[in-house]
């Protein structure tokens, strides 16, 4: 009532409490998933009003002005205390068309405003709703084709643009389960702007031009409901720019929808930072810009409306007045534009050429040309650009068009030229076939712009089936490799494909529009006009190293019509300081190094691929862990069938290169002294992967309960429990000691499977004890000399035991020469060891038995055997104490060893009785 007045201090303490509260209520209801309701916005086409809820800009009527690092999302209803998924507006676009007007000016190089829909909200693996664990800063229920909230589902972009490029992009996933999708096509299929000429860009020379506002109108026709392309049309006074989603395989389209007939969110972002960020989408045209201050200012999009399409996708029609089109009528020589080339600076040769030349030019030599007059909008600030053409024997047809006939006659082999042998460790007789190097015995030079295949047989022609297959699933493959001529902008790529590629007839396909591959070929990203299963194990220059899985939908027939273009990725620019040329890098690329790609696997399936750098022991490590596990499983297929291997070495302009090695590359070119050659060396197929190899210790004695099982880590480390030499152990657990040998968990699981084989007392068993005793099978007796040294050695290890270490020397035992020396030699052994024993009878009174050996001991044959215990009453021990008589150094390592000579459980004892007599 005014009656109170508080100081004017207090009044500040009041407000300012007031706006700490209002603070920490709004990031209370963000953590929670509470967003405050921006408003409703007019939608022509819907049944139920619009709401956008989320933050960064403001709505009236049918515009919303949106400001950098902001987002949105369409709701049915407007809740402004909660986010609720039942509220998140469905869109069901199947068979319809959206379309709205935008103002890009203010959206600059480096910067995306998208315009996309997404399955949202996400589902958990009950089929419940799951607004995420791990959102990082997206919404709660958000997920996407490339699960960056934490949760995949499918996502359709409609635009992803700025004021100097446009794409849209279909992501297709697998099949969900539940509801619950588990992987999704980061890359999708594509189409941009950017890959046609004056289409797109700031300026009045532009068919679109971003200093206006222009009209985006996407449709999704279908075809006996399902989705059968995917159109975009940018349209702006009577002009109009067509993206037309062709090359989109009419499977990977009709798997998308299920997600658009049930309904799909609309999501509204613009992002963006630096330029690398962002290179993907605009790089070029875009160079070095910043999405930041003036480049980055509000953007408006309005007049959304929802409108039926086509039930069928018709071909696309004749363009508009100055409309510009994504296909370009095939020239008489039959080459056409290759619209997923990037456009680059072509230099003038001679005098033939020059600016009449380039504005005449067309097709020549396999290139696109194009005169630009010098504006930095196709390929930098250049007069004459260029671009790889693609050769067209016949027509391309639309995606919705029948597929071919196979052809039913034998295409000619082309011919080529063979190099080597190459010697590749653990595989057979290998060639190269290809161009641009040399290869001399284990080592292959390889030029820039070299390609080449490994191959089983020496022909002079392509023939398919003698291209060599690599069978790695579970096993590793290694090599040297030496990149230090390979500089930025250069790609050294080794890698595996299910070449020869196959027609839907099944039969082997060379291909028809090859791009200047060879025959047959095929890859994850259709580079040869083919598809098929790609495992990256190395694409590198000395800047940056990526190894990358490429798994494809399942074919039909073995043919494929669709794979992961971008494929689950490790690069080492994501490690600081791990890869680069100097010193200072953990792998010094001036240098060579080693490369070990290991491919593991759980009952026949593929689990994981890691790939390790080494170099002066030190190590760089790749590891794949977070690919999907159901991704990994669906190359197993193709492992399983075996995949060719490919070695090739390109590269151009920086930006071709800019997903590989930006940062920490730049602008260089691979060219010239940066484009040196590069050498690959000593490759070798290891069986098992580098687990697999690893030494373990294993319990080596057949009559041992635990015959076959590992010694605990923690048994193996401890002092107490566990001593070992050389290969030979003795662990004490479980209450007993037991006898163990050191091997490889590969050859531990093999040898176990190999002695169970064989039944206590078959035939089989009796043989194998006269077998070798490098065999598998069977025990086998070991030389006194093997015996006497290894224990010897494990003496020496153990020196503080004794004050002086007596040196056990008794001549080996050479078998193999000629078979009366050996016969001599065993019957001088065997009256040496009863000598031994009967010496060692009278001195202890005790009787030596001596058992079998057991497979494991086949390498050291350290085996102990069977002594009845002595003790105090034994013959010979007292009169040694009562002659004070200090134990032997001997006698106390037997005290460490085996325990109490007094002990009836210390068995096997009577080896180092044995060798305590002889040294006696």
């Amino acid at each position: 009532e005014g009656q109170l007045q508080a100081p004017v201090g207090h009044q500040i303490c009041v407000a300012t409490m007031l706006r700490v509260a209002l603070v920490l209520l709004a990031v209370a209801r963000a953590a929670v998933g509470q967003t405050p309701c921006e408003g409703q916005i007019a939608v022509k086409g819907l049944s139920s009003s619009a709401y956008l809820g989320g933050s960064g800009g403001s709505v009236a009527g049918d515009t919303l002005t949106i400001k950098h690092n902001s987002g949105f999302s369409m709701f049915s209803e407007c809740d402004r205390e909660e986010w609720r998924p039942e509220a998140i507006a469905q869109l069901s676009l199947l068979g319809k068309a959206i379309s709205f007007d935008v103002d890009l000016s203010k959206v600059g190089c480096g910067c995306n405003l998208a315009f996309y829909l997404i399955s949202s909200p996400a589902h958990d693996t009950a089929g419940g709703f799951s607004s995420g664990d791990d959102r990082g800063g997206q919404p709660p229920y958000y997920c996407d084709a490339n699960m960056v909230g934490g949760q995949w589902c499918p996502e359709v972009d409609i635009m992803e643009a700025n004021d100097h490029a446009f794409q849209a992009t279909p992501h297709n996933c697998e099949s969900p389960m539940n509801k619950q999708y588990s992987y999704c096509d980061r890359s999708g299929c594509s189409q941009n702007t950017r890959d046609m000429p004056n289409a797109y860009g700031p300026g009045s020379t532009y068919t679109i031009d971003t200093t206006q506002p222009f009209s985006v109108r996407t449709e999704f026709p279908q075809s006996n409901g399902a989705l059968a392309g995917m159109r975009t049309m940018l349209s702006q006074q009577g002009k109009q720019v067509n993206l037309e989603h062709a090359s989109c395989d009419s499977s990977y389209l009709a798997k998308l929808s299920d997600a658009m007939r049930d309904g799909m969110s609309l999501r509204i972002t613009y992002w963006g930072e630096s330029a690398n960020t962002m290179a993907w989408l605009d790089s070029p045209p875009c160079g070095s810009g910043v999405c930041s201050g003036d480049a980055a200012g509000d953007a408006t999009i309005s007049n959304i409306e929802v409108t039926e399409g086509a039930e069928v996708a018709p071909e696309p029609s004749g363009p508009s007045q100055g409309a510009i089109t994504t296909a370009m009528p095939a020239p008489p020589s039959g080459w056409v534009s290759n619209l997923g080339a990037p456009w680059l600076c072509h230099h003038y040769m001679g005098n033939q050429q020059e600016t009449q030349w380039c504005q005449a030019a067309t097709f020549e030599d396999g290139w696109e040309f194009k005169y630009t007059g010098g504006v930095e909008s196709l390929c930098g600030p250049c007069w004459c650009c260029k671009r790889q053409a693609m050769f067209a024997e016949a027509p391309t047809m639309p995606a919705w068009a029948p597929a071919p006939a196979p052809a039913t006659t034998k295409a000619p082999e082309p011919a080529v030229a063979m190099q080597g042998p190459l010697l590749i460790g653990g595989m057979p007789k290998t060639y190269l076939a290809g161009t641009g190097g040399g290869v001399e015995g284990a080592r292959l030079t390889v030029k820039h712009n070299a390609g080449w295949t490994v191959f089983a047989e020496r022909e002079d022609s392509w023939e398919p089936a003698n291209i060599q297959e690599f069978l790695l699933l579970g096993k590793t493959i290694v090599y040297t490799v030496d990149l230090s001529k390979v500089d930025c902008a250069c790609n050294l790529a080794f890698y595996l494909i299910s070449m020869p590629a196959v027609d839907m007839a099944g039969n082997p396909s060379a291909g028809t529009n090859r791009g200047g591959q060879p025959a047959y070929y095929c890859d994850a990203n259709m580079v040869g006009g083919q598809w098929c299963p790609e495992i990256d194990i190395m694409e590198a220059n000395n800047h940056a190293f990526q190894a990358t899985l490429h798994r494809c939908d399942p074919p039909i027939n073995m043919h494929y019509s669709y794979c992961d273009r971008g494929g689950c990725a490790q690069n080492t620019r994501d490690t600081a300081n791990s890869y680069g040329p100097g010193s200072q890098y953990t792998i010094d690329t001036t240098q060579p190094f080693d490369v070990e790609t290991e491919f593991p696997t759980n009952d026949g399936e593929l689990i994981g691929m890691k790939t390790t750098l080494r170099q002066h022991g030190r190590n760089a490590v790749l590891d794949h862990k977070l690919c999907n596990k159901e991704y990994l499983v669906k190359l197993s297929e193709a492992m399983k069938h075996g995949m060719s291997l490919r070695i090739t070495y390109w590269g151009s302009e920086a930006q071709t290169m800019a997903w590989m090695d930006v940062p920490p590359c730049g602008a260089g070119s691979c060219s010239g002294e940066f484009a040196g050659d590069a050498v690959i060396s000593n490759i070798r197929v290891l069986v098992g992967t580098v687990a697999d190899r690893a030494l373990v210790w294993v319990v080596s004695d057949r009559s041992d309960a635990m015959f076959g099982q590992l010694v605990p880590r923690e048994v193996e480390m401890s002092a107490a429990q566990f001593v070992g030499l050389k290969g030979q152990g003795i662990a004490q657990w479980g209450g007993q000691r037991h006898f163990a040998l050191q091997m490889p968990r590969a050859e531990v699981e093999a040898r176990v499977a190999a002695m169970k084989a064989f039944p206590e007392g078959s035939t089989l068993q009796m043989l194998s004890q006269s077998l070798p005793c490098d065999g598998l099978q069977g025990p086998c007796e070991v030389s006194t000399h093997t015996e006497g040294s290894a224990w010897n050695n494990m003496m020496v290890r153990y020196s503080p035991l004794a004050s002086k270490v007596p040196t056990v020397t008794l001549w080996p035992l050479h078998i193999g020469l000629f078979v009366a020396v050996a016969a001599a030699v065993v019957t001088a052994a065997t009256l040496i060891v009863k000598r031994v024993q009967k010496s060692h009878e009278n001195r202890h009174g005790t009787q030596m038995k001596r058992g079998p050996m057991d497979a494991f001991f086949v390498r050291s044959g350290a085996s102990p055997t069977r002594a009845s215990p002595g003790g105090p009453g034994t013959p010979g021990s007292s009169s040694r104490a009562a002659a004070g008589d200090v134990p032997s150094p001997m006698r106390r390592l037997r005290s460490t060893l085996i325990g109490s000579p007094a002990n009836p459980k210390n068995s096997r004892a009577d080896m180092l009785a044995l060798l305590e007599s002889c040294v006696e």
